[in-house]
């Protein structure tokens, strides 16, 4: 069994997700698994319980705060630690105050 953190990435950028999750791996220190919609991302979580979750705020169909929003409801993925990640560089983008 490895000791290795899994790491599941939410972002319907697939290069990003390609590049990030190889950057990742490379420390030998984490498992990388990636979803490209939001739906996709809430089951990998239910299945896999990841250690940690990297979730795009802005992406089509459902936005990372909905998703966010559904995982931290739900008593399989209510405890994984959330990091949003977004390019967006002010509030008024990110559309939110506070989750």
């Amino acid at each position: 069994m490895s000791d290795r953190k899994r790491i599941l990435l939410i972002d319907d950028e697939k290069d990003f997700c390609f590049f990030m999750g190889r950057n990742l791996e490379q420390t030998g220190e984490f498992e990388v698994m990636t979803a490209s919609q939001g739906r996709e991302g809430i089951n990998l979580a239910r299945e896999k319980n990841p250690d940690l979750i990297l979730l795009d705020i802005n992406m089509p169909q459902m936005s990372g705060p909905e998703i966010a929003e559904i995982l931290f409801h739900d008593q399989r993925t209510k405890h994984i630690p959330v990091i949003f990640l977004t390019a967006v560089v002010t509030r008024e983008e990110v559309g939110i105050e506070a989750i």
